[in-house]
């Protein structure tokens, strides 16, 4: 017979606490792990993800508005330019089985189509995570609050009193 451990079951797994500090490691280890859980983002799931990540912060920062949006249009543009090729592919496809010629499955160049769409909207979402994560992180914003506090006393230490 297994030995029971404090909670109760010997197969139990114990129990994270998701409000106890943990290192930057751990953080990094986590974040790369729900990275690597749901990478894949639908398109319009992609769009709104670059509309929310714009409209953070606007405020204060409007080139971050405008850099997501342009980041938007450019993976939209992107977008019209495969499915018109793709068009175009289609009517070749099917003058090539009209003529005989040796062709893959339809079904295989569709898969094909669907990974390389899920690809790119998988490198925009890297690309806008990572502008965001260098643009908009707390330590940014604390680093600019606590120098806010801060400048008075150091207008004092350099010998200029500015309660006259």
């Amino acid at each position: 017979m297994k030995k029971k451990d404090q909670n109760g079951l010997a197969n139990q797994k114990p129990i994270k606490d998701e409000f106890s500090s943990s290192t930057k490691k751990e953080l990094r280890s986590e974040n790369k792990d729900k990275a690597v859980e749901n990478p894949d983002l639908s398109h319009t799931e992609l769009i709104e993800k670059l509309d929310t990540y714009s409209k953070t912060n606007i405020e204060e920062n409007v080139d971050d508005y405008f850099a997501f949006q342009k980041m938007k249009n450019k993976y939209l543009d992107n977008m019209k330019q495969k499915e018109a090729d793709r068009i175009k592919g289609t009517a070749h496809y099917a003058q090539g089985q009209k003529t005989g010629l040796p062709q893959p499955d339809y079904e295989t160049i569709k898969q094909n189509h669907i990974h390389q769409d899920q690809n790119l909207r998988n490198n925009v979402v890297r690309e806008a995570g990572e502008y965001y994560n260098k643009n908009n992180n707390l330590n940014k914003i604390y680093n600019k609050e606590s120098q806010k506090l801060n400048e008075p006393n150091q207008l004092k230490d350099i010998g200029l009193d500015i309660e006259k």
